[in-house]
């Protein structure tokens, strides 16, 4: 479907594609050396040879979406395909977070539905952005010690320095930004830890800063959130339901791992 949409040869388009940690349960142990020559081989396709796998679980989009922006400028491709695919959904992976409480049942109400997904968008350069694209204004990765499995005290200061990451790397504050869009998914540690993430970044009073979740609506579904929740963000730009034309994107991985990204609405005009 992107590909259909900007008529671009694939073989001049780098694919992008997110899947999950290696170390996390369930996983194929080959999936990252397969999966670029199965995609290519069912759409019948040969890709650009900076294609990559990124196997970074949910933070994994951003790192594309960095990737994807030097590409972009100092390579000559037209654009970069980010995608992202996963799934909760099989036996030892269900099994592994079942014993440390992590999915929602009727004994636990602090944990995630899982589900599976895939999704994709299409990046271009910035410049060649008309009204109504959505437009990167910056991004940032840091790490957090406190994990969900740690016995640190939580503060939110890994993710807060992603966030200021992304204001930092586009010159601009949270007051750009109107929403936020995240991989939030139903437990209690990542609620709390975008709420203190967000008090040490935010300076501006907001009236109203809504918080969207996508997982609500379809469950747990790793590496495949990134592409999601941009695909959700240009969306809600392009068909008017955003609250705004700024967006705060975050994301946290079970380890360390924290991301942020900042995208805005072009103007008429800009």
């Amino acid at each position: 479907e992107c590909l259909a949409a900007v008529k671009w040869r694939p073989a001049h388009v780098p694919l992008l594609m997110c899947v999950s940690e290696a170390k996390r349960p369930g996983r194929p142990d080959d999936l990252a050396a397969r999966i670029l020559a199965e995609v290519g081989g069912a759409l019948g396709v040969r890709f650009h040879a900076k294609s990559v796998v990124i196997a970074r679980g949910r933070v994994g989009a951003t790192v594309a979406v960095d990737l994807a922006r030097r590409l972009c400028a100092g390579d000559g491709v037209p654009g970069c395909l980010v995608a992202g695919t996963d799934s909760l959904l099989n036996a030892s992976t269900l099994a592994e977070f079942g014993a440390r409480n992590r999915l929602l049942t009727e004994k636990n109400s602090d944990g995630f539905i899982p589900g599976e997904a895939g999704a994709a968008v299409i990046l271009g350069p910035a410049a060649k952005a008309s009204a109504g694209h959505l437009v990167l204004r910056g991004v940032g990765l840091a790490r957090e010690s406190a994990t969900i499995d740690s016995e640190e005290p939580l503060r939110g200061v890994g993710l807060a320095a992603a966030v200021r990451g992304a204001m930092n790397d586009g010159g601009v504050t949270l007051a750009v930004t109107d929403y936020r869009l995240t991989d939030l998914s139903g437990i209690q540690y990542y609620f709390k830890e975008a709420s203190l993430a967000l008090s040490r970044t935010l300076r501006q009073l907001k009236p109203e800063f809504r918080l969207w979740h996508p997982a609500d609506c379809i469950g747990e579904v790793g590496a495949a959130i990134g592409p999601i929740v941009l695909g959700y963000a240009a969306a809600a730009s392009s068909h008017g339901f955003a609250p705004g034309p700024g967006v705060l994107c975050h994301f946290s991985n079970e380890d360390d791992e924290r991301a942020a990204m900042i995208w805005q609405t072009e103007q008429a005009g800009e």
